[in-house]
């Protein structure tokens, strides 16, 4: 028998596409109670992620969702609809699990649902506590409110463990990094820049320099912040090996750095960053980073990027 491949989850962003996603929406949402369809906020929207699935046979939209960040390691997953005639077929877990991994690439370490009574028993099998009433929408819709933390530091999910650099690793991170670099065109600066894989223990005391090894202890990826200040760090050495690239590792990275610095009081994270690094750049601009002033200490480097009030 044929190998049915399962509908991708893929991110609205055409006319066409926003349009069948905010139709689901209502349809699901609200035309069953007699309402029209909503006026979104502009700012809210702008900010969420929003995901979707379509239909391969017929290309109707029949799955949606959408992660709204409300700061401080918080955000609201929303508008979960499923079209009718497509349930029981995993596509509302589909969304809702890549809507977590979302939130987890942006450091939230809590997700608040505001769920219809009639989709509890979906939300507590995966994780969700019910923690208190809601709303009554529409003045006919029971409401509940459930939470579930995310722990963005555990890596069990890439078929990956988590342990400190020492002084001793600097040998295996400069292999790794200085593949990378090759891969895009740029060279290593072992005068420059480079100096700190001489002593990763020391030059990260202030912040952290973590490696992450798969079952036969290769190293498959690093990630690092320095402190400069009591509230400000710099997100450094966030390399992945060529061979885990495009599962989502590098999101999750960035969520684990994002975490840490918060949880240490960090409010501005600074980054260098260069333009032959494509991937690594759209990451970037999805977590809100944006260009700042001032010179880079790599050479390789011409950009440079902050994020503020995550």
């Amino acid at each position: 028998m044929p190998i049915i491949q399962a509908p991708p989850v893929f991110r609205p962003s055409s006319d066409a596409d926003l349009a069948d996603y905010y139709a689901l929406r209502w349809r699901r949402l609200r035309q069953p109670w007699g309402q029209g369809p909503d006026a979104p906020d502009a700012a809210e929207e702008a900010g969420s992620d929003h995901l979707a699935i379509r239909s391969p046979q017929t290309g109707e939209m029949i799955a949606c969702g959408r992660l709204v960040p409300l700061g401080s390691g918080l955000a609201q997953i929303r508008s979960m609809a499923v079209a009718e005639g497509h349930q029981g077929q995993g596509l509302g877990r589909r969304i809702l699990q890549s809507l977590e991994a979302l939130a987890r690439g942006r450091g939230v370490t809590r997700l608040r649902i505001h769920a219809r009574d009639s989709a509890l028993g979906f939300y507590t099998r995966s994780g969700y506590a019910d923690v208190g009433p809601g709303t009554l929408l529409f003045d006919a819709i029971p409401h509940r409110w459930l939470e579930r933390s995310l722990d963005c530091h555990d890596f069990a999910g890439f078929g990956l463990r988590r342990r400190p650099a020492t002084r001793g690793d600097g040998a295996a991170v400069a292999d790794l990094v200085f593949r990378v670099l090759g891969d895009y065109g740029l060279a290593p600066e072992p005068d420059g820049i480079d100096r700190d894989l001489e002593d990763l223990q020391a030059y990260y005391r202030e912040g952290f320099f973590d490696l992450l090894h798969d079952e036969q202890g290769l190293l498959r990826a690093t990630v690092a912040v320095r402190r400069l200040s009591a509230d400000r760090g710099e997100l450094r050495r966030m390399y992945l090996d060529p061979s885990c690239r495009g599962l989502g590792l590098g999101r999750a990275c960035l969520g684990h750095a994002l975490a840490w610095a918060r949880s240490q009081g960090i409010v501005e994270l600074e980054l260098e960053t260069a333009t032959a690094l494509r991937e690594a750049r759209a990451l970037y601009r999805w977590a809100g980073f944006q260009p700042m002033d001032g010179s880079n200490e790599a050479r390789r480097c011409d950009l440079r990027m902050i994020l503020r009030d995550f």
